[in-house]
Parts: structure tokens; sequence; C-alpha cells
């Protein structure tokens, strides 16, 4: 039968270790080639301690597996393309996850959630009229006021910005633009998601939240969307939602961006 090793030789064995370690460190500075023997030297002991104990060679064992498990994990990983989970949504189910969008009874379409709303029709108040729309677009964009411009194409009819001579975004019309920028500020509390979204996801979303929406951002006034067809087989159509007060449009393309569950029912007149 094996004789158990005294605790008391693993202790001493250890403390002469460590010893010896600090003495390792100042002959390596100045004799490396003594380093390197005492260095062998404390090594060998340490094994011949570990191999005859076997709670500590068990301990030993487990931290080699790991720190070679933390090592050889980063490299084996699939190298499979796979999709972007945010972009393999639609627009309107991040909006929902995020309680920003709800099921509306009277409809298919879903309504802007309350708080929401409440928040930011707030921010739409804030902003004023159109003389600090270019100092807003700046703060949300983290940039100085000089270098953006917020000017209206009428060839494209669209509210085009640039930053430094770059184009940064464009909008149908002011409304939209005001939408827009008030419900990213919004964001930030209430839909961190949005910051991990490519751009084309975060334009769906902000196009849903705009057709979802009932009321003017700059007049208050109600909205009214509708299917407009731009031929007579009706292969060519989009989805508009227009302010009835001001005319402004909020939002104008096709139904399949917005990807809607089930499309809004036009308006009748817009079918006659």
């Amino acid at each position: 039968m094996r004789r158990r090793r005294d605790p008391r030789v693993v202790v001493l064995v250890v403390a002469a270790f460590a010893v010896l370690s600090g003495v390792v460190v100042g002959m390596a500075a100045r004799w490396p080639t003594a380093g390197i023997v005492v260095s062998f030297v404390l090594v060998s002991t340490g094994a011949v301690v570990i191999a005859d104990n076997p709670p500590m060679r068990n301990a030993f064992r487990e931290f080699c597996l790991r720190a070679l498990r933390s090592v050889c994990s980063p490299l084996v990983t699939d190298r499979t393309p796979q999709p972007e989970p945010s972009d393999a949504e639609s627009a309107e189910a991040h909006l929902k996850r995020a309680g920003l969008l709800v099921e509306c009874d009277a409809g298919p379409v879903p309504s802007v959630a309350p708080a929401f709303e409440r928040a930011w029709r707030q921010r739409i108040l804030s902003m004023g009229d159109r003389s600090r729309d270019e100092a807003v677009l700046a703060g949300l964009l983290t940039v100085p006021q000089r270098l953006v411009e917020l000017e209206w194409n009428a060839d494209e009819e669209a509210l085009v910005a640039t930053v430094h001579g770059t184009r940064a975004g464009q909008w149908p019309s002011r409304a939209a633009f005001v939408a827009d920028v008030t419900a990213i500020a919004e964001f930030r509390d209430r839909y961190p998601e949005w910051w991990t979204l490519s751009p084309t996801v975060r334009g769906r979303a902000l196009a849903t939240l705009r057709l979802c929406l009932d009321w003017c951002p700059t007049c208050d006034g109600t909205i009214h969307v509708s299917q407009i067809d731009h031929d007579s087989t009706g292969t060519e159509s989009v989805l508009s939602a227009t302010c009835e007060g001001c005319a402004a449009c909020l939002f104008e393309a096709g139904p399949d961006p917005v990807q809607f569950t089930d499309p809004r029912r036009p308006d009748a007149d817009a079918e006659a």
C-alpha cells in the first residue's frame, strides 16, 4: 500500500518553491544562464509535488484544460456568414418588440403606443419653427452646426440634408423630417436596440412609425392614408400618408418595404 505523503512536507516544498521563485527573478536579471538552471529545478520540483498529490494533480489538470479551452475556443468558429438577426425581421416586428407599436382593434395596422406617442409629441412640440432644424439635426449627429445644411430640392421634391457637403438623408417633407429626428431622440431611452440596426432597417422603422401616425407633426392635422395607382392595372402602386391640413407628405413608397402583416385597406375615394 502506498504511503501517504506528510502534508507538512508539501507545505515546506511549496514555501521553498515560492522563495526560490524570487531568487530566480533576481538571477535571471543579472545571470540569465543561472536563472534558467534554477527555473528548471523549480519546475521539476513542482512536477514531483503535483504528481505525488492526487487533489493537486486533479486541480492542475483542470486548470490546464480551462486554459486550453480559453485559448482555442476563439479559433474554432463557424466561418459560414450568418445574416444579422436585426435584418431578418420586419420593421414592424422591431417596433412591436420595443413596445413602440401596439395592435389596433380598429384594423390590421398597428398604432403608436400611447406612452411613446406622448413622449414623441412633447419632443415634436419642442422643435419649434424651421429655424432650429439644422441645430437639432447637428445635435443628433454630434457634428458642428456649421457643417449641416437642410435645403428643399425641387427636382427631387425632397428635403435634403448634407453634412460637410455629403448627403446624409432626405425626407418627403419637413413634417417627415420632424417626425424622424424627434423619434430618434426618444429612441435613446426607449429603443436602445435602434443603434445596432442596419441603415436599411432603421429607415424602414422610421417610415413605419410615420405611416402609423394619426396626426401631422407640423400642423397637428389629420393624416390621410391611401393607395395610389400609377397605372391602370394597379401593378405600380404606392402607399401614401398625407396631412389633410397642410398637404405635407409623411410617407410615400411601395407597401413591401414597410412589411405590414396585413396592409392597410385603401380609402374608397382613392380607389375611385
